[in-house]
């Protein structure tokens, strides 16, 4: 897709408060959306375990029937997908990392970002394994791919290319937009990627990450908790925390 395209409906979208955002999200359907047809296809091609978060959380449904919308509280306007690829895990709540990795040294697998409204994707393939015995994890792009790993990533992109989807340039997406927020950042901080597909499920840009994370409840609210994530350099010495704050979980697991 047009590079400028996308950069106009971001223009047109994330500014002024996201008001026309509002209005798409209002009469977006996801049941009667192409969306639902990648989703059956990816469950058709991937013979693997998937975490998926398609359409509304419960949340933002709850927000844009408001008569007044808070428009902090918007959402992501992509669909997320996570792929195990691992042939010998069984387990499919791949979301618990520490289960999984007592299953297998080390996890590969795949995170997709398709968008709701421009028919664009990206996907990234990455690795995840514990260190010292679990004291610290990680986690970062995966290199080499085996075979099958390959003819895994081709199903991927055949499926999206055949609903006339198009792979997004990593490069581009880290650009910054001006006058543009979304959910979690505000103006002069927000990139490409957090606008067309996510502020929240981020995208692994460094080689290697260590972290360590822990969920601890929000004390304002009760539906609410925040996950810490501790990240650390090759000596293990902590370089910087970050908190995020998150809903009950509305995702859907896929075997």
């Amino acid at each position: 897709m047009n590079k400028e395209l996308i950069v106009q409906f971001i223009n047109d979208n994330f500014s002024n408060n996201r008001s026309n955002l509002i209005q798409l999200l209002k009469k977006f359907n996801w049941e009667s959306s192409v969306l639902k047809n990648i989703y059956c296809d990816l469950l058709d091609n991937i013979d693997k375990p998937f975490y998926s978060e398609r359409g509304f959380s419960q949340e933002v449904k709850e927000n844009l029937n408001q008569k007044t919308i808070n428009n902090d509280r918007l959402g992501d306007i992509a669909d997320f997908y996570t792929i195990i690829f691992n042939l010998n895990l069984k387990e499919s709540d791949i979301l618990d990392t520490t289960n999984l990795l007592k299953q297998d040294s080390e996890i590969h697998y795949c995170n997709i970002w398709i968008s709701w409204f421009l028919p664009i994707y990206y996907i990234e393939v990455c690795y995840i394994k514990d260190i010292d015995s679990g004291k610290f994890t990680q986690e970062g792009p995966l290199k080499e791919l085996d075979n099958l790993e390959h003819i895994l990533i081709d199903k991927i992109h055949k499926t999206l290319k055949k609903w006339n989807y198009s792979l997004c340039d990593f490069d581009f997406l880290k650009d910054k937009v001006k006058e543009a927020n979304t959910d979690c950042f505000e103006e002069r901080e927000t990139s490409i990627f957090d606008c067309v597909f996510s502020d929240l499920h981020y995208y692994n840009d460094k080689l290697n990450r260590y972290f360590r994370y822990h969920n601890i409840p929000d004390p304002s609210n009760k539906k609410y908790y925040f996950k810490i994530t501790d990240y650390f350099n090759d000596d293990f010495k902590l370089i910087q925390s970050k908190k995020e704050r998150y809903i009950g979980f509305h995702g859907t697991i896929n075997t």
